[in-house]
């Protein structure tokens, strides 16, 4: 048996558009959320991108105000985040957040509470 997941907005994938990103190119990522609150809420919300081991990011997505269905939904960004710096290849982390009614920054947990973060590598 699956236990509940709490009322929320949650992550369960992201993934990057191409699937292989090359440096200099454009990128978008497409994000499964899991709404469990019953009725579609909207949020502005982007992504974040960190070098490993960093806890600042060194880059964003241009925030996009949505909304999120009830249930499992995948929403893409338009192909706004350009990566760079990328010889040889370079792994990386994307993190998905969010912006709360008190104007703070916020991030989706993923069912279970802990951060969900998408590996990826920007390559020349």
């Amino acid at each position: 048996m699956v236990p509940a997941v709490p009322p929320g907005i949650y992550v369960t994938d992201v993934r990057t558009n191409p699937a292989e990103v090359k440096n200099g190119q454009y990128a978008s990522f497409q994000v499964t959320f899991l709404n469990t609150l019953g009725i579609t809420t909207n949020y502005s919300w982007y992504v974040k991108i960190f070098e490993p081991d960093k806890k600042n990011s060194f880059g964003e997505t241009a925030k996009v105000a949505s909304p999120i269905p009830s249930g499992s939904n995948t929403l893409s960004f338009p192909a706004n985040w350009k990566a760079v710096g990328a010889s040889p290849c370079k792994q990386y982390s994307a993190r998905v957040f969010y912006i709360a009614p008190d104007y703070s920054i916020q991030e989706f947990p993923k069912p279970g509470g802990d951060s969900f973060q998408y590996y990826f590598a920007i390559c020349p």
